[in-house]
């Protein structure tokens, strides 16, 4: 017999409801705090069951019923009377209005002072701080503020920078990871967007590892390895390739650039990010990039990353 997951609370006469139709329920009755929060999440499912548009009456009518049911319940749990309930909302409502105007906030800025900055930064993934410099145009999402600050200098122009990990989605191709990555990015700050992501791969190996470079560059020994692979190989031959993505919420633009070269014998070098101890980009000797000079590096970075096209397309915006 099929089986299913509900795990949440139902309406009090549905236990019943199953026998009649012959369905078999594993119930359980709630106390104290587990039933309040799970009255809490009931609020959000029925919410989230709200229909798209206005348009279909009876739906509205329905829902709104359930959440105004739930909204008494969790009154009468927690020992409110709904009359205090109603004279806190009229009380709300004479200071700061209603919801009908349909104002939507998007950023807000605060004084160094402001007593708000206290209550915004306790939740964080609700009020992400944006780093605000001049008139940016877009924000440059990603965990490294050194990437952040670099990508600045490169570009020649003010971006904001959030801090934040992203999900990456496991794909060979470095167009369908950056989607997923600047799509969800947008979903974080609601305004638009810039991710990038970046691969290494062997040319006589059909571009692996390619983005699967991060377990490498994240494992024990893992450049090192990278240097043992290449042992095996006709050619050391490699290439690196960068996407940046831009999101706006409708507009999705993917930048790529290349950089051809080498893996090195042995991990070498100081400077750089990832996996820069181990590639010697064409033309600079056999050096890696992270032994280079600050204005050699620029030049590499000029050519695997696709500065100018971002650019091109934040002036013209």
């Amino acid at each position: 017999m099929p089986k299913y997951a509900l795990r949440k609370l139902v309406r009090d006469k549905l236990p019943a409801v199953y026998v009649e139709l012959n369905q078999k329920a594993e119930l359980r009755y709630l106390k104290d705090d587990e039933h309040w929060q799970a009255l809490k999440a009931k609020i959000f499912e029925e919410a989230n069951e709200l229909p798209e548009t206005l348009a279909d009456k009876d739906a509205l009518k329905s829902e709104l019923a359930d959440l105004l049911r739930i909204i008494k319940d969790a009154a009468t749990l927690a020992g409110v009377d709904m009359a205090e309930v109603e004279t806190a909302d009229a009380a709300k409502t004479e200071n700061s209005g209603g919801f009908l105007e349909g104002a939507y906030v998007e950023t807000i800025e605060t004084k160094d002072d402001d007593s708000w900055n206290d209550y915004f930064r306790k939740e964080p993934g609700r009020f992400p701080e944006l780093t605000t410099i001049g008139d940016a145009k877009a924000t440059f999402m990603t965990g490294n503020a050194d990437k952040a600050a670099y990508l600045e200098r490169m570009l020649g122009l003010p971006i904001n920078h959030f801090k934040a990990d992203l999900d990456e989605i496991q794909s060979l191709s470095l167009d369908e990871i950056v989607t997923h990555k600047v799509k969800q990015a947008y979903e974080i700050v609601k305004s638009p967007v810039i991710v990038e992501d970046v691969s290494l791969g062997f040319d006589d190996f059909g571009g692996l590892p390619g983005p699967f470079v991060k377990f490498f560059v994240g494992s024990e020994d893992g450049l090192e390895k990278i240097c043992r692979i290449a042992d095996t190989l006709p050619t050391r031959k490699a290439t690196a390739v960068c996407v940046f993505g831009y999101y706006d919420g409708k507009r999705l633009e993917l930048l790529r650039g290349n950089l051809h070269g080498t893996i090195a014998e042995h991990p070498k070098g100081s400077g750089g990010f990832g996996w820069d101890a181990i590639f010697c980009p064409d033309g600079f000797g056999g050096k890696t990039r992270a032994e280079l000079t600050p204005s050699d590096d620029a030049k590499t970075y000029a050519t695997l990353k696709p500065f100018s096209a971002l650019r091109n397309l934040l002036t013209s915006l």
